[in-house]
């Protein structure tokens, strides 16, 4: 979902395509470390609490808090990935996706 939402803020393919995975990566770390730090703060949810249906709000926020300075960074300067380090890259993620799937 990271190439089309990038497409709708008018960035052009090239660059569209060289953020989708290292922002997938750039954005989960500081979501991870917030998260990480927060917990023993605030001690573990209470079942259903902090959700809204299946979606858990501490982790969209977290994510929301993480990814913005990283968006404002790398669209002003996208990192240069090679055609084939991006298909490689993409095709490694597509299978662990599906083998975590599976695995569920």
């Amino acid at each position: 979902m990271t190439v089309p939402a990038l497409r709708r803020t008018g960035i052009s393919m090239d660059q569209d395509t060289a953020l989708a995975n290292p922002l997938t990566l750039a954005v989960v770390t500081p979501a991870a470390a917030f998260t990480g730090a927060m917990t023993p703060i605030l001690g573990p949810l209470r079942a259903g609490a902090g959700t809204a249906g299946s979606i858990d709000l501490w982790a969209a926020g977290a994510l929301m808090i993480g990814a913005i300075p990283v968006v404002l960074v790398l669209r002003r300067r996208p990192p240069q990935v090679s055609d084939t380090a991006h298909a490689v890259g993409f095709m490694i993620l597509v299978f662990a996706s599906g083998a975590a799937v599976a695995a569920l």
